[in-house]
Formats: C-alpha cells, structure tokens, sequence
C-alpha cells in the first residue's frame, strides 16, 4: 500500500473498501484524527493567524497540532503493520502473537492519547473568536472524540488476548487515565462550543 501521503483521497477509499483487511479500523482512526487536526488548524489560522500572524499561544497551538497531525498519520501507518504482525502470528499463537497483540494495543493507546492532546489544544483556546467559524471546531471536537472511542475498542480486543498480567495491569492504568482525562477535555470543549453557539 503507498503511504498516506502519497494515496489519493479516492484511492485511499477503495482500498480501505477492499478485503485485504488493511488498511481496516486502526489505520482509519489515524486518518480521522489527522482530519480533526485539519479543521481545527483551519479553524485557528482563519479566525486568529490570519489576522494577528504573531499571537504567541496561537502559534504555540497551532505547532501542538501539527504535530498532532503528523504523529496521528504515522500511527495509522503504524496500526497497519501492527495488524499484520497479528495476523502472521495468529496460527503461531505463544511469544510472538503475545508480543504483536501488546504492540497493536499499545498503538490503539497511542491513538487515543493523541485525541486527547488535540481535545486539550481545543479547549484552551478562546473560542470566542471563532463564532464565525464554530461548526468547524465542533466537528474537529467530534471526529477527535470517535478517534478516541475507537482506539479505546481496538485497545480492549487486542488487551483481551494479552496473558502477561504484569503488562495488563500497566496498559489498564494508562487507559483508566485516558478515559478521565478524555471525560474532562471533552466536557471542557463541548460547553465552551455550545456557549459560543447559543451566544
């Protein structure tokens, strides 16, 4: 499969369409996140940058979310080969299926975390200066949201088939604190939208 950046929207569809199973869920989940990376990035440099090229926490978060972005592609790569690791092992089963579900669900965290990061650039900007362009926020906010969901589930059926307690009990930690810390910064942006909305 070319990379993607190199795949053209339309190409990337029909393959992610096919049945070759990748691209699948994991690789789509990168590709949405880096789409919510897109429109808040859009959102700031209409409503702050183009006016005032030299805000300093507009720049600030305007370089958070680039490279949100380029690590939200990176892991959609990333949660391709992981699968393929999974699949090669499955039949093997033992050390090396347990390594590659331990690798694919540590992606899906990854994945996860990242919306979060874009959650927390959303929610501390003024949004105030955005009435114009608010929608877009929102659906940033929204396709960051369904990012995280999606991780957390592709997180859960690969964990499932994990055996190593130890490392369980880790990955079990950092997800408990995702799905705090995605509560908050959800909750944060989500009221900050709708007061601008009904303002």
């Amino acid at each position: 499969m070319d990379s993607l950046t190199e795949s053209s929207l339309g190409g990337y569809i029909e393959k992610l369409s096919s049945d070759s199973g990748t691209p699948g869920g994991g690789n789509a989940l990168g590709v949405i996140g880096s789409m919510a990376c897109a429109l808040l990035l859009m959102s700031l440099r209409i409503a702050v940058l183009k006016k005032d090229r030299q805000n300093g926490e507009a720049l600030a978060a305007e370089s958070r979310l680039l490279g949100i972005q380029k690590k939200m592609l990176s892991l959609a790569e990333e949660d391709s080969a992981r699968f393929k690791e999974v699949l090669a092992a499955w039949r093997q089963g033992g050390e090396k299926l347990q390594a590659a579900l331990k690798a694919s669900a540590l992606v899906s965290l990854e994945i996860a975390e990242k919306s979060c990061e874009l959650l927390d650039v959303a929610g501390s900007l003024d949004l105030g200066k955005f009435a114009n362009i608010i929608t877009d926020v929102g659906i940033s906010s929204e396709l960051a949201g369904s990012c995280f969901r999606g991780g957390m589930m592709n997180y859960h059926i690969n964990a499932k088939g994990i055996g190593d307690k130890s490392s369980c009990a880790q990955m079990a930690g950092r997800q408990a604190g995702l799905e705090s810390g995605f509560a908050e910064k959800y909750g944060i942006v989500s009221e900050k939208i709708k007061a601008v909305m009904n303002g």
